[in-house]
């Protein structure tokens, strides 16, 4: 990880009842491979947290069409996502997962200047394999 990459941290309390950051943990290592996938940088625990250090995206598609004229995209816009939407599911299908929490606010904008027309996946702790691929994961 470079010093000038901005990140966002998630934390978990280690004593919640329904532990969800490993799980996302786990699979975002294996999603990496995906274009469409937040960069994962590092996770561990310290002291009573868990916590997981990722890039730090722009804002989320709910968030983003609520700031357009008529609190709407426009349809050039909304074909454009569409199409960066399903490739993004399709690649961590292709990986052997399903989402399963498919909403505008699990898709963020890139921030940087070289991603940000770049859709980006989020969320993963409801993840699933449904098969295992060729490489086995």
């Amino acid at each position: 990880m470079h010093s000038h990459n901005e990140v966002a941290i998630k934390v978990e309390r280690c004593d919640t009842k329904k532990l969800t950051l490993k799980l996302e943990v786990i699979a975002l290592k294996k999603l990496q491979k995906s274009k469409h996938v937040v960069r994962y940088f590092s996770s561990g625990r310290e002291n009573d947290f868990n916590y997981l250090i990722l890039e730090r995206l722009g804002d989320n598609l709910a968030t983003v069409r609520k700031h357009q004229m008529n609190g709407k995209f426009s349809m050039c816009t909304c074909v454009k996502l569409g199409i960066q939407i399903i490739d993004s599911l399709e690649s961590i299908h292709n990986l052997g997962y399903i989402h399963r929490d498919v909403k505008p606010s699990n898709f963020c904008m890139g921030r940087t200047q070289a991603n940000a027309n770049k859709i980006f996946l989020i969320d993963f702790n409801v993840l699933r394999l449904y098969f295992k691929t060729k490489n086995g994961l």
